[in-house]
Order: structure tokens, then C-alpha cells, then sequence
């Protein structure tokens, strides 16, 4: 006769019972090793981020369990419910640029970083007023049902030649158009306005990794240029603040006062002024003179609260103005064309190594989190490599 151990079938019972009984959503039913179960809320990341609900193991009994996991629920509904009723209540037209206002306004875009809100900002207006070879209107014109996957592939190809003829290849650009595209269309999605995303299968292509550094001649060069004339001044302070930090030219543009500490004379990101591109916080030590030109910002412009601003608007520069105005300074002061705003950063992370830094201090410096991000600014040198001699040769008392 077959022996059946009744006290495991019980416990199979109990778990189908729970499986199958009428759990709310997201909540999923596990054991820990010593058999005992236990119920965990695993909500969208989207509703993590907002702040309205988290991911955790539920406490209590079964009941208290999914009570917490319907209140839970409750929030992520009401939630979708305004977030539709905006779409519903909409006064855009049905647009490309009537869609990507309806993102700028929505509670997605609210959510991000200042710096992040500026770039896309920035990027969807290169988006809307790209006017394709075969169409005689701005894209933002189009009605966003007819934009389809080639048509996509047009605006992406049309971005990058045209950038292409300003200097550059264009491929970084329209890279970043394209990235916007694909989230603009990615939420409208959510919101059941539209039930495809053609930026999904544009063909990409890859910008030719940069090399080029400035020397410290051509940077002074360039400051004491721009330090020549009023309207380029904080132009000056942007390439200033960058060559001294490792800070992108982007960040730099929207650097509001609370990240100068003119005390201590250090340069500081953290919380809700760190950088973009999920960068970690810095804290840089500001050499006298660095804060000497600081502190005169300060005296002329503390009045708001923007590090360099336009002189005229005391707003933040736009990206094409930051880019046009430093084209002209460069020009002036006889520099070749081929040094760009956005090589300092590599410039100094590079100065870094080659002056024996560690991985760890230089990202201290740059705000990277991992050390595989340093691999494009580090590469073999000279110096570098006759520091590594060095140390090899007269290796740190221990």
C-alpha cells in the first residue's frame, strides 16, 4: 500500500489555493527557504519613480497584505485616470508638435532632472522644425498618424545631414533627436493616442569616436578671448568652469549658484543640481583665481539664479546659442576648427590619468559611477605611460 505524505499535499493544496485565488495586480505570491510564504507588491518602475507607490515584501496576513496592495492599486489608478483625462482634455491638435506638447505638459516629463527636461526641450524643437527634402512643411506640422517607419528614417538622415554641413558629422544629433522620438512616441503609446512607434526601427548609424584635446595654451587662448569682450564673457566661464571640473559644456550652461561654495572654494553637485546622464554627485577644490572670476558673476549676476547666463536675458544660454557663440569666439582668437566645446571634458579627464590619477579619483572628478565609462577619455599616452615607468621604478613605501 502507498504511503502519501498528507501534510505535503496540504501544503500544495494551500499554494494553489493562492495562486489561484483573486490576488490584486502586481502582487506575486513566493516562499522563503524555510517554507513559510509571503506576498510581494511588484508594481511598473514608472509608478516607482513617480513616488506613488514602492516594491517590498507585504507584512501581515494574506488579508492585510492585499488590503496594502489595493490602496496601492487605488493610487496607480487614479494616477492613470488624470494622466488620460490631460490627453482627453487636450487642446493640441492632432500634430507631431501637438503630441509633443502634450508630453512636455504631461507628469513624465515633470519628472526629470532640470537638466534633462532642458535637453529634450531642445531636442524635440530640432524634431518639430525639420523639414524633410520631399515635404514643403515643418515635421511638427504633420498629423503624428502619418508619420511612419520610413518617413522616420527620413527625419533621422535629414537631421544629420543637415548638422553634418554646420561642422561635424551629424550623427551625434540626430542620435539624440531620434532617442526623444522614440520616448515622445513610447508614452503617447501609454496613453492609447497612438498604438506604434516608427523611431523603433530607424536604421542608426555610429559617430566616429573623437580623440582631439586642447593643449593649456589653446585654452587660454580662448578664456582670455572670450574675457575680451562683454557678450562672451560667460561664455568664458562656461569653458572655464569646464576645463577646471571635467564638467560637460551642457551642464555648465544651467549651473546655478548653490553648487559654488565660495568658502570652502570647492565646486559641488549633489541632489537635485548633479549632473545629467546619470551622473554621480562631485565635489571639486576651486583654485583662487577660478573663484575670483566666480565672484564677480556673482556681484553682476547674484540676482538670479543661473552661474553664466545670457548678459542680455540672465536666462540660461540656449544649446545652439552656447555652440554658435563659442564657434565665434574660437574664430577670433585663431583657433583651428577642429577643437570642440565638448572635448575639454575629455581633455581633463585625460590630464588626469596622464597625471597618475586613480580610476577612483578621477571619477570623483567627472561623476561617473563606473569605471568602464572612463575607457573613451583614457587612452594609452606617452605621459601616461612614462608616469606608469616611473612608479614602476620607485614603487610607494609601504
Amino acid at each position: 500500500m502507498v504511503k502519501l505524505n498528507t501534510s505535503l499535499i496540504g501544503d500544495k493544496a494551500r499554494k494553489q489555493d493562492v495562486l489561484e485565488s483573486d490576488m490584486p495586480r502586481y502582487v506575486q505570491y513566493s516562499t522563503y527557504a524555510d517554507g513559510s510564504h509571503y506576498y510581494r507588491y511588484n508594481p511598473p518602475q514608472e509608478f516607482v519613480d513617480r513616488g506613488l507607490v514602492r516594491r517590498e515584501v507585504l507584512a501581515g496576513d494574506r488579508l492585510s497584505a492585499f488590503q496594502q496592495a489595493d490602496e496601492w492599486n487605488i493610487l496607480i489608478d487614479k494616477f492613470r485616470q488624470q494622466e488620460n483625462e490631460k490627453v482627453q482634455n487636450s487642446k493640441h491638435d492632432p500634430s507631431v508638435d501637438g503630441l509633443c506638447q502634450m508630453y512636455l505638459e504631461s507628469a513624465y516629463f515633470e519628472k526629470l532632472a532640470d537638466v534633462t527636461k532642458a535637453q529634450y526641450s531642445y531636442f524635440i524643437t530640432k524634431l518639430c522644425e525639420t523639414v524633410l527634402p520631399d515635404k514643403s512643411i515643418p515635421f511638427g506640422d504633420i498629423h503624428f498618424s502619418e508619420v511612419t517607419n520610413g518617413m522616420a528614417q527620413r527625419v533621422y538622415e535629414t537631421i544629420m545631414t543637415t548638422h553634418r554641413s554646420r561642422g561635424g558629422s551629424g550623427i551625434t544629433m540626430a542620435n539624440h533627436v531620434l532617442s526623444v522620438g522614440k520616448r515622445v512616441w513610447s508614452i503617447a503609446n501609454k496613453w492609447e493616442v497612438i498604438h506604434r512607434n516608427p523611431w523603433r526601427y530607424v536604421e542608426t548609424m555610429t559617430p566616429k569616436k573623437r580623440t582631439t584635446k586642447w593643449t593649456e595654451p589653446q585654452i587660454e587662448l580662448m578664456l582670455n578671448t572670450a574675457f575680451s569682450r562683454w557678450e562672451w564673457r560667460n561664455i568664458g566661464v562656461m569653458t572655464l568652469l569646464a576645463y577646471e571640473t571635467s564638467q560637460r559644456p551642457g551642464d555648465c550652461r544651467l549651473l546655478q549658484w548653490p553648487s559654488i561654495n565660495f568658502d570652502t572654494k570647492e565646486f559641488i553637485l549633489v541632489g537635485e543640481y548633479a549632473q545629467s546622464k546619470r551622473g554621480g554627485e562631485v565635489t571639486i577644490p576651486l583654485a583662487d583665481n577660478v573663484v575670483d572670476v566666480l565672484d564677480q558673476n556673482l556681484q553682476e549676476f547674484g540676482g538670479q539664479p543661473y552661474v553664466c547666463p545670457h548678459p542680455k536675458t540672465l536666462q540660461p544660454y540656449s544649446l545652439d546659442l552656447v555652440s554658435k557663440t563659442f564657434q565665434r569666439i574660437r574664430e577670433a582668437a585663431g583657433l583651428p576648427d577642429n577643437l570642440w566645446m565638448l572635448d575639454i571634458r575629455r581633455t581633463v579627464i585625460s590630464e588626469l590619468g596622464d597625471s597618475g590619477a586613480t580610476e577612483a579619483e578621477i571619477m570623483s572628478w567627472s561623476g561617473h559611477k563606473n569605471s568602464k565609462s572612463l575607457e573613451p577619455y583614457l587612452k594609452p599616452s606617452k605621459i601616461a605611460g612614462q608616469n606608469a615607468f616611473n612608479k614602476r621604478q620607485n614603487p610607494p613605501k609601504r
